[in-house]
């Protein structure tokens, strides 16, 4: 992973959105295609929220962790009409934005779409599971 190149795509707001030009995560092959051990628990009083479990190895996660903490996490910013803005009452964490391609976030996809709902409303307009963001 030390030779994985990261830079800075474009700065919004003050924060910096990252790249790289290869995927630095090395999947673990996965046996059962139809949901790869990943499994839905509900979030109790939070409606339509759930975690999702086994989606990642051991390995799996610490090369994430290990290619993010390169890049360096910054404050969670919320998203406004005058830009991205800190705002610690309604998002209070760090992170790091990471502009990836289908390489990098289609096995992810792979393995949860067969457990998440196909279509989920919200604010009347029903919505259609194809990606992740």
């Amino acid at each position: 992973m030390s030779d994985i190149k990261i830079s800075i795509n474009k700065v919004e707001s003050g924060v910096p959105i990252y790249e790289t030009y290869t995927n630095p995560i090395q999947y673990e092959i996965q046996q059962n295609t139809n949901t790869n051990g990943c499994y839905l628990e509900d979030i109790p009083g939070v409606e339509g929220c759930a975690y999702i479990h086994n989606v990642l190895s051991k390995s799996e996660c610490e090369q994430f962790i290990a290619i993010t903490e390169k890049m360096g996490y910054d404050l969670a910013r919320v998203t406004t009409s005058y830009g991205m803005v800190e705002n610690t009452s309604v998002r209070n964490n760090k992170r790091v934005m990471w502009q990836t391609s289908a390489e990098l976030w289609l096995p992810i996809w792979n393995r949860v779409k067969n457990i998440l709902p196909p279509t989920a409303t919200c604010y009347g307009k029903t919505w259609d599971a194809y990606s992740l963001n």
